[in-house]
């Protein structure tokens, strides 16, 4: 396998696992997880804590003509214009 680092992205980390298979994913969660287990149809379940999700104030539409008007505007469905979202989707996930 070639290396493989995150530099690029500004993030320093002494050990990465890349790829790894389902099992090593659970073993992963259920050691380094404290609040992670396996439910018992063998779902991996873990919490994040106290603000689970996505806050529903942080969800943005992009408001096209098209669809304008089938959208119900407001404190949930807030307008995002076509230039600002086309400049956020080519930005990296970090």
């Amino acid at each position: 396998m070639s290396s493989f680092n995150l530099q690029q992205h500004e993030i320093a980390v002494e050990n990465i696992h890349r790829n790894l298979p389902p099992s090593a994913l659970y073993e992963h969660a259920i050691l380094y997880e404290k609040d992670a287990h396996i439910a018992e149809n063998g779902a991996l379940v873990a919490y994040s804590g106290v603000k689970t999700g996505r806050s529903p104030k942080d969800k943005r539409v992009v408001k096209q003509t098209p669809s304008e008007n089938d959208v119900w505007w407001g404190k949930v469905n807030i307008p995002l214009d076509t230039h600002t979202f086309a400049s956020q989707a080519n930005q990296p996930n970090l």
